[in-house]
């Protein structure tokens, strides 16, 4: 998520520049530079727009999040017991029933045309299939060994949110 904002915010600041290129050379009425920062402006525009629209599906998912899967932490123990989670490092992924957040790539489902067709829940992975009429794609995410009420609550979750009876894996 971070790193799509970084990307955001770059995009964002080379667009600033290339226009204020073009208006500089504009004024400056140098005609033989005007192209250079326009076509950048008009390019890094295009860019800032489609990683906005990743920034927003990105933060749906977030927010209606049906599971998020920390791989790594690194924890730091105290003498009184406390925990403290320093950092986190790996992939995070968030499951919605938008779509999936896995770090900085957003699957998205049940918009544009694109839907969920199947949920598989293991108690290690889950399989989500999603596509249009003709193409489909299937995630594996590995999520780690969860118990039977685990289980059981997680497809119970995944019926409510997504209206997909999830199917139980055999592992």
């Amino acid at each position: 998520m971070q790193t799509i904002r970084r990307r955001l915010f770059l995009f964002a600041a080379i667009s600033t520049v290339g226009m204020a290129a073009f208006f500089w050379c504009f004024l400056q009425k140098r005609l033989v530079l005007l192209w250079t920062p326009a076509i950048l402006g008009i390019l890094s525009l295009g860019a800032l727009m489609w990683e906005y629209r990743k920034y927003k599906t990105a933060i749906l998912i977030k927010e209606n999040k049906i599971m998020h899967i920390q791989t790594a932490t690194i924890e730091e123990a105290t003498t009184e017991g406390a925990t403290k989670v320093l950092t986190s490092g790996g992939i995070e992924v968030y499951i919605s029933c938008f779509g999936i957040l896995l770090d900085t790539k957003v699957i998205r489902f049940n918009m544009d045309g694109i839907h969920l067709t199947s949920v598989e829940i293991g108690h290690e992975s889950i399989n989500l299939s999603y596509g249009r009429e003709k193409k489909s794609q299937t995630v594996c995410i590995l999520h780690g060994a969860v118990g039977s009420e685990e289980l059981e609550n997680l497809m119970k979750r995944f019926r409510y949110e997504t209206g997909i009876v999830p199917a139980l894996k055999d592992e």
